[in-house]
Order: C-alpha cells, then sequence, then structure tokens
C-alpha cells in the first residue's frame, strides 16, 4: 500500500541564487520527517535559467516543476494541485525551516 505524505513542502522560486535554493531543500531534508513522511515539490515560476542540472543531485528528494512566470500565488496553485500530503507548508526558496 503507497502510503500518504504527511506534509508536502510546495516550494517556489524565480530566478535565485542556486545556493538559497539548496539551503531550504537541505533543511527541509533535515526536519524529524521521515522521506516517506514528506514530499518536497519545487515550483520554478519561469527563472530565467532552470536550476534542473543543478538539483539532480537531490534525486527523487524532490518533485520539480517548471511554469511560465505567473507570480507566486500561480506557484503555489500548482504546488498544490500535485500535492498528496495531508497538509501543506509553503516555503519560498530563500527561507530555511
Amino acid at each position: 500500500m503507497i502510503q500518504q505524505p504527511l506534509v508536502s513542502f510546495i516550494l517556489t522560486c524565480y530566478n535565485l541564487p542556486l545556493d538559497m535554493l539548496c539551503a531550504c531543500i537541505d533543511s527541509i531534508l533535515r526536519l524529524s520527517l521521515r522521506s516517506e513522511e514528506r514530499e518536497i515539490i519545487v515550483v520554478d515560476d519561469g527563472s530565467d535559467v532552470s536550476p534542473i542540472n543543478d538539483l539532480l543531485r537531490y534525486g527523487d528528494e524532490i518533485i520539480y516543476v517548471r511554469q511560465k512566470n505567473d507570480g507566486v500565488s500561480t506557484a503555489r496553485i500548482t504546488g498544490m494541485e500535485m500535492a498528496k500530503g495531508k497538509y501543506f507548508q509553503f516555503v519560498d526558496g530563500d527561507d530555511t525551516l
């Protein structure tokens, strides 16, 4: 049986320095949740340069989606539509948890 994640972290970014984005993802991965209890959805809101190649190191730990630039609200809605978690946690790409 596939378990539903407890928390879907919806991380939005736009033209963010890679080190900030990775620091945000790393901070989520350091939380006390097991991998099956969380999902991390990175929504790139049309950055000038996609960070996807630099995010490959996270493998199956993240879900990456890129959309045309339409603002943070639309990016969050995109993440919510994909999310499978019982709860949502919105995270800006320059935040750390």
